[in-house]
């Protein structure tokens, strides 16, 4: 219960956040939803935004087959079509098997998959560590959810 509420307040504060930016029709991507690794959901939230200053976003994802949970600052959105991949760093995380390679500090990036509404259409690709927006990975997983990219 407790990460659905703390879920919740994040996603109430991003809107607030960025709503401003999103009405002048800045490039945007943001989404969330689940999907399944290693036989169990993963719960995900993601938004970033192109301002005059950069790129600003967050990503909160919880592992669960890894009881894993962690948050990142994005810095860096490239959008190619129906795809957008995301990077940044790593600013916390929480959990009984941590992966060596996850700690605050550590560079991610991540790929979304838009292809519209309804069941298990949008996708997101594995969050690779050690990464900068990069868009050549191979494995994705459909999610329920829903991912939207604006240009």
């Amino acid at each position: 219960m407790r990460t659905k509420i703390s879920l919740t307040v994040v996603l109430i504060i991003f809107s607030a956040l960025f709503s401003g930016v999103f009405a002048q029709g800045n490039a945007h991507v943001n989404g969330g939803g689940t999907g399944v690794e290693f036989g169990k959901k993963s719960t995900f939230v993601f938004n970033a935004v192109e301002t005059n200053d950069g790129v600003v976003g967050h990503l909160v994802y919880h592992l669960r087959s890894f009881n894993v949970s962690f948050q990142m600052s994005l810095d860096c959105m490239q959008i190619r079509g129906n795809r957008a991949t995301l990077s940044g760093t790593v600013n916390s995380v929480t959990g009984d098997n941590i992966p060596f390679y996850i700690f605050p500090g550590s560079r991610a990036s991540f790929t979304v998959e838009d292809n519209g509404n309804g069941r298990n259409k949008d996708r997101i690709s594995d969050v690779v560590f050690g990464a900068r927006c990069i868009d050549d990975l191979d494995t994705y997983i459909p999610i329920q959810g829903n991912i939207s990219i604006k240009e």
